[in-house]
C-alpha cells in the first residue's frame, strides 16, 4: 500500500480536493509525548534560547551549552551545577539536558493510499526559584539530602491550539493520545 509524506500545505490541499469530490473519510491525529534526547539547547535559535538565559549560557548557536548557575531539572529529576557541560554539538554523544516534545501526526487513508503529515511541538520552559528537597538520587555528587533554595527548570506542555493544523470545518478528526503515564489519558 503506497504511503505519501506531505507537508502541511499539500496535506490540507489533498483533504480539500477530496471534500470537493464528496468522498467520505476520517482524518486521524495522534499526539505522543517523546523524551528521546532529540532536542537540546545547542541548536536553538537565539530568540528561543533566551528563555533559558537565566540558567544556561553559550557563545552562539551550535556551540556548547553550560550551566550558568546551580539548578534542578524538575521534569527529569536531575541537579546541574555551575559550569556543567549540558549540551554540545560535537563533544557529547548524547545531550545531558534535553527537551521533551509532542510528536503530532495527521493521516488519512483513501483508495488504498495513506497520506501523512507530522510535526514536533517542544514543551515550554518555566524557570523559577523554589525551595526544593535535593537528594543523592538526583546527582551522586550531592553528599547529604538537604532542602535548599535553587533555580528550578520545569517543562510545561503547549496549549492545545499548538498541536493542531487548520483543516476545513467538514473534516472529522479522530484523536489518539499516548502519554508516558497511563493515568494521564
Amino acid at each position: 500500500m503506497p504511503s505519501f509524506e506531505c507537508n502541511e500545505t499539500q496535506f490540507v490541499e489533498n483533504i480539500s480536493r477530496l471534500l470537493d469530490s464528496e468522498n467520505k473519510f476520517v482524518v486521524n491525529r495522534r499526539v505522543q509525548v517523546y523524551d528521546d534526547r532529540r532536542y537540546g539547547p545547542t541548536g536553538m535559535p537565539d530568540e528561543v534560547f533566551m528563555q533559558f538565559s537565566s540558567i544556561l549560557t553559550r557563545k552562539g548557536q551550535r556551540s556548547s551549552v553550560y550551566a550558568k548557575t546551580h539548578f534542578l531539572d524538575d521534569y527529569h529529576h536531575k541537579v546541574y551545577f555551575l559550569q556543567d557541560l549540558l549540551h554540545s554539538s560535537s563533544k557529547l554523544k548524547y545531550p545531558i539536558l534535553h527537551i521533551p516534545y509532542y510528536k503530532v501526526e495527521y493521516s488519512f487513508r483513501i483508495w488504498g493510499n495513506s497520506y501523512h503529515y507530522s510535526f514536533d511541538v517542544l514543551f515550554k520552559p518555566k524557570i523559577s526559584i523554589e525551595q526544593k528537597k535535593i537528594t543523592k538520587k538526583m546527582d551522586p555528587r550531592i553528599g547529604e539530602e538537604s532542602v535548599m533554595l535553587i533555580h528550578v527548570l520545569q517543562f510545561e506542555p503547549q496549549q492545545e491550539k499548538m498541536l493542531s493544523i487548520n483543516l476545513p470545518k467538514k473534516v472529522l478528526i479522530l484523536d489518539f493520545k499516548k502519554a508516558n503515564n497511563p493515568l494521564e489519558n
